[in-house]
């Protein structure tokens, strides 16, 4: 580690080793709030004095090494992060974070190893996991990548992790939506081919070739769902909800999967739209399109109080996100049936 990394011995106290345990770990604690702050000199500042204190506090090392990451010092980071695997070689989250200082560095491989041993080390790592998924995905592996962002979905749903994920759902559900799941399988060939049909309008031709896709991979989702949305667009309700449904029992991880079955339970009258709504939305915090259509049916149903709290929760949802087209839409919703925002 280069000198600057170093702490000051001079900041060593003779208290009790308890007393020195207690002041390293309210300066660590400092510092992560100054690190939350982006005031990166003085939290480093506070680690120093941590280490100091207590010269084997490897999450002080870690953290430390998180905060030369957010300064784009990488070289720097992966210094911080050895300190703390030879301090403790079972910190996992040492080792997520240095993979991805190494992925900045440009050693994709050594970055791949280091988020591996922190899945091992803690298999409920979902951070790992996506950033895998992301690394995978930049080296064309699909398939790797596809089973990382598949496992990070398994965990949030699984209520395994307190990371709320906020920014990485939104990500995976639209390189699902762009066909991430099949690509470069055989499935691709009969999905690519039902789309150009139906662009020309050729719809018996698109749903021949999703229903020989189905005969050869009945255990995949996506031919269930591009047949069960050419349904859709076809008004058979019946024929799109039972293909909806087989392509969540096949793959539950698809927020558009639970979307569009909500909008075939909506157009039937049934209340099961509701929570297939919840659960889009769930999946990706961005379909919040998903709220107005809760909202719409709680309001034609009668419940007026709870279907306005729901519209106008999308219209704060568009607003937050900076979708002004979608907000003055949900505006003008509000209005025709008398109520401001």
């Amino acid at each position: 580690m280069t000198s600057n990394l170093d702490p000051d011995p001079s900041g060593y106290s003779e208290q009790s080793p308890v007393a020195n345990f207690r002041e390293a770990n309210n300066l660590l604690l400092s510092g992560i709030e100054k690190l939350k702050q982006q005031n990166f000199r003085e939290a480093i500042a506070d680690f120093r004095g941590a280490i100091a204190l207590k010269p084997d506090f490897a999450q002080a090392y870690t953290v430390w090494g998180n905060t030369c990451f957010a300064m784009k010092d990488y070289q720097s980071a992966v210094s911080c992060f050895d300190y703390a695997i030879q301090l403790d070689p079972n910190l996992s989250v040492a080792y997520g974070s240095r993979g991805l200082a190494y992925y900045e560095l440009g050693n994709r491989q050594q970055a791949l190893d280091d988020l591996t041993q922190s899945i091992q080390l803690d298999p409920n790592d979902v951070t790992s996991y996506y950033s895998r998924g992301e690394i995978y995905l930049r080296l064309n592996h699909y398939a790797q990548a596809v089973a990382d962002f598949d496992a990070t979905v398994d965990l949030f749903l699984s209520g395994k992790t307190n990371n709320p994920l906020s920014n990485a759902l939104p990500r995976i559900q639209n390189y699902y939506r762009k066909g991430l799941t099949y690509k470069d399988s055989p499935l691709e060939a009969f999905i690519e081919r039902a789309i150009h049909a139906e662009e020309r309008g050729d719809i018996r031709g698109a749903l021949s070739s999703l229903t020989e896709a189905i005969k050869l991979y009945p255990e995949r989702a996506e031919p269930y769902y591009n047949r069960g949305s050419t349904y859709q667009n076809l008004q058979k309700l019946p024929e799109a909800l039972a293909d909806f449904s087989k392509a969540i029992a096949n793959n539950p991880r698809m927020a558009d999967y639970y979307y569009n079955r909500g909008c075939v339970y909506f157009d039937q009258g049934n209340e099961a739209c509701i929570a297939d709504f919840h659960q889009a939305v769930k999946l990706d915090p961005h379909l919040v399109q998903s709220y107005f259509n809760i909202g719409s049916f709680l309001f034609q149903q009668g419940n007026e109080s709870d279907g306005i709290a729901y519209i106008k929760r999308t219209a704060m949802l568009y607003q937050q996100m900076g979708d002004r087209q979608n907000y003055l839409r949900v505006l003008d919703t509000l209005q025709s049936i008398g109520e401001n925002f």
